[in-house]
């Protein structure tokens, strides 16, 4: 409300993108991840180019696709490792050098490729460790 009064407040949108990003990260840690998916969607919206919300909210998505990979539920699990893939390919085109999101992007590659597997898709499955192994060597990891 007090940024659809003051939309043109910078200091205004940057303190609610801030304070949705820590109650997000509160309630990540409190194993609350539909409540920490709100806020750090909110703080996207006031900031788009939050990365740290993004981080968040990337961490949400693999989480719940990790408990539901454990759980045999294959198709959710790919559907939220598939939403934490895309703001991590997001977050690697806007910050490039940033070797903690290439990271994260091999990772991501590599629970997408698991999960491929695990649903008999072999040569989706091989081609996202294909991607992965590509990111890893560009970073000098293999």
């Amino acid at each position: 409300a007090l940024a659809a009064r003051r939309p043109d407040d910078q200091d205004t949108v940057r303190k609610l993108a801030n304070s949705s990003y820590h109650l997000g990260e509160i309630r990540r840690q409190l194993d609350d991840l539909e409540g920490a998916q709100q806020y750090f969607e909110r703080s996207l919206r006031f900031n788009p180019g939050n990365g740290q919300a993004m981080r968040g909210l990337v961490d949400c998505f693999q989480t719940r696709g990790d408990r539901m990979r454990q759980e045999g539920e294959l198709g959710a699990a790919r559907e939220a490792f598939e939403a934490s893939h895309a703001l991590l390919v997001k977050l690697v085109a806007e910050r490039p050098g940033s070797k903690r999101d290439r990271r994260a992007l091999a990772d991501s590659f590599d629970r997408l490729g698991s999960v491929s597997f695990a649903l008999g898709d072999a040569e989706a499955g091989r081609e996202n460790y294909r991607r992965r192994d590509q990111l890893l060597s560009q970073a000098g990891h293999r």
